[in-house]
């Protein structure tokens, strides 16, 4: 993501800005009104403070659309009646469908073969998946069966 490359380029403006400030010499025989030294009048000092209120808004409001956006949905398995043994899924597939989205998680239809290939990309991250049904040819459910060791 950006936002660590946006931290260190505000740090390194900060740090320039402050050298800047803490290094810079008074004219001789004029007012001293750089940015924000105590000399700055109060509108400069109104403008900058509603600039940096804008900025940091701003900044709040990104990062909070950034983290909604990396929210992984959760998948629910719908395997292919009596299949038994390990399912492929492969993402990112062109020309393969997208995985269709009931209620708030993606539906993995696995066929009989046990492999389903899609074009919707693979998510990372906490998630309650689910894989404990069976479907058969006429969309029913029905539950896996609890193994028996």
């Amino acid at each position: 993501m950006i936002l660590p490359y946006l931290a260190v380029v505000f740090l390194v403006l900060t740090t320039v800005y402050a050298a800047l400030v803490a290094f810079r010499q008074k004219p001789e025989g004029e007012a001293y009104a750089w940015l924000f030294p105590d000399g700055t009048r109060r509108s400069g000092r109104t403008l900058a403070g509603i600039v940096t209120l804008i900025f940091v808004i701003g900044c709040m409001v990104w990062i909070h659309m950034s983290v909604g956006d990396t929210a992984r949905r959760s998948l629910k398995f719908l395997i292919a009646e009596g299949y038994s043994g390990w399912v492929r899924v492969e993402f990112e597939v062109s020309g393969e469908p997208v995985l269709p989205v009931v209620g708030a998680q993606f539906v993995i239809k696995i066929p009989a073969t046990g492999s389903l290939k899609t074009s919707s990309p693979e998510q990372f991250g906490w998630a309650r998946d689910t894989y404990s049904f069976y479907t058969s040819a006429d969309s029913k459910l029905s539950q896996i069966p609890a193994r028996e060791d």
